[in-house]
């Protein structure tokens, strides 16, 4: 039997545009090495809209660039002319996406650190607030939370530059902040999966967002329910707290 290439594999392109050669996709860290955005441009804006989207609902693989050209309403040598092509295409949105959302929470990350630990469980309950309205309430971000999410359920090189861009920071200052809050260690392995518990529940009623609909008999998630979520959200951060101050000697 032959040993080449298998039917259906899914490759990463690691040379120039053209250049044919490829190589498997993983999940290593591509480069990244922050760059200016280019100038703008109405019909590269308007690609990166419909790829957000169309990427964010089928996935890399399933999206062609032929869809996202008529999506955006241009001619699909545009895909190659800025970005080089589909996969270039597809780190651009990553890119854009850091560029769009992260100066919405930049406020609240470059505080001075809390000296206090009521400061650091209000500067904490503050993030996940934010963190509610950007990822469940806004309308406005939800091809971009799609695309987010579905990196994470079926990562590419790009969730590098999504982690480094959008959830580090914000991970790295919640955990200084739960150590402060707690008095524990902000390296400890419990201290970052504290952390991640407080994230991931917000992140759960973005992805089971119809299912919960159904089980609360919402027939959406609009602010009133956003803020009972909210509600939820801190006072699980109060319990955890007040739980977490028991535990230490």
């Amino acid at each position: 039997m032959s040993s080449g290439k298998k039917r259906g594999q899914r490759r990463w392109s690691s040379a120039a545009p053209g250049a044919g050669t490829t190589t498997k996709r993983t999940n290593e860290p591509m480069d990244d090495k922050t760059k200016a955005p280019p100038p703008p441009s109405p019909g590269r804006q308007k690609l990166l809209d419909a790829a957000i989207a169309l990427f964010g609902r089928k996935g890399f693989d399933a999206t062609t660039t032929r869809e996202i050209a008529e999506a955006a309403g241009v001619n699909i040598a545009n895909i190659a002319y800025h970005f080089g092509g589909k996969e270039g295409l597809y780190r651009a949105c990553a890119e854009e996406l850091g560029r769009a959302i992260r100066p919405r929470v930049t406020d609240v990350l470059s505080r001075k650190a809390p000296e206090t630990p009521q400061e650091a469980r209000n500067a904490i309950a503050e993030i996940l607030s934010r963190m509610v309205h950007l990822i469940i309430r806004e309308p406005a971000l939800e091809n971009p939370s799609r695309f987010i999410l579905r990196e994470y359920f079926d990562p590419t090189p790009t969730l590098h530059l999504l982690y480094q861009s959008l959830m580090e920071p914000i991970s790295s200052r919640l955990t200084a902040l739960w150590a402060t809050a707690v008095g524990a260690d902000p390296e400890a392995e419990d201290t970052r999966l504290a952390v991640m518990g407080l994230v991931g529940q917000i992140l759960a009623f973005r992805v089971a967002r119809s299912i919960i609909c159904l089980r609360m008999e919402w027939e959406t998630i609009g602010p009133r329910e956003a803020e009972a979520i909210e509600t939820m959200v801190i006072a699980t951060l109060d319990a955890r707290i007040a739980a977490a101050r028991k535990e230490r000697p």
